[in-house]
């Protein structure tokens, strides 16, 4: 008899685990899309002033912080792979449009015809927007869709799981509460593209790394070494160090949560 209850917990601690990869996962590319939307906007909106040059750095930036193997990896493994077409589309146009608008400035882009197309593009992502399933936190909301109603997706593996889980009761129960608790502790704090080059350490381990964005409360950084979250490390910046841990991690980029948040003082430092 003792048995069924070990194993009973075993597979709710597993389910756990499955539960949380899948979740990290799915809205790491969602935030991705959402930043790209937000980033190709920006430049778009902003061609013909004087900050074009900045904001087509950041596109390039978001844009090159994933490959099309990895976005079409996490897309599959989200159950998204539905826009990945989208997708392709939208980062063949993005070059040409960026390398319009380098050598030959704003004007003779937009006479080409290619600001028209790239905004086509930006409207069918931005209906892809509004029904991803990580609408919880604040910071997952499409930049550009503030009155889209998006609290329930025909897509959400996360009701499936729920519905599936409902015959056994307590364990259906304690993923939902689970579940709750990772998208409360995850970052809510704006995100920042950026290309910084930082040190980790982990286990006694130094490794120098690029930080891909960064908040006031944490950073995603390139790593193919996958940490187990609740990690201890150590994020050395220029001039600034951040005791932190490990929040998610896979097989080419790693999440960390600063156990103190940065002031918005060092952030702005830091970006600069």
């Amino acid at each position: 008899m003792r048995l069924f209850p070990r194993s009973l917990t075993a597979s709710f601690i597993w389910m756990c685990a499955f539960v949380q990869d899948l979740a990290a996962e799915t809205c790491e590319i969602e935030q991705w899309m959402v930043d790209l939307h937000s980033a190709t906007s920006a430049f778009v909106k902003n061609i013909d002033s004087g900050s074009a040059a900045q904001k087509a750095r950041a596109l390039e930036a978001v844009a090159n912080t994933r490959s099309t193997v990895s976005v079409r990896r996490d897309l599959q493994k989200s159950g998204l792979a539905r826009h990945g077409p989208l997708l392709s589309q939208i980062a063949t146009r993005q070059k040409v449009i960026l390398q319009s608008f380098e050598r030959y400035g704003p004007a003779r882009t937009r006479a080409t015809g290619q600001v028209k197309k790239i905004n086509l593009l930006m409207d069918e992502l931005n209906t892809v927007i509004s029904t991803l399933e990580c609408k919880q936190d604040p910071s997952w909301r499409p930049t550009e869709a503030s009155g889209i109603s998006i609290l329930f997706s025909g897509q959400n593996p996360i009701v499936a799981w729920g519905a599936f889980f409902t015959v056994f009761g307590g364990i259906g129960g304690g993923l939902t509460i689970y579940s709750k608790v990772i998208q409360k502790n995850r970052r809510r704090d704006k995100r920042y593209p950026c290309h910084l080059n930082v040190k980790v350490g982990v286990y006694n381990q130094t490794v120098e790394t690029v930080c891909l964005d960064i908040s006031l409360s944490g950073v995603k950084i390139k790593s193919d070494a996958k940490y187990g979250s609740g990690t201890p490390c150590t994020v050395f910046f220029e001039g600034k160090t951040a005791a932190s841990k490990v929040q998610w991690s896979n097989a080419e980029y790693c999440g960390i949560n600063f156990v103190q948040p940065l002031k918005e003082a060092e952030l702005t430092a830091l970006l600069k």
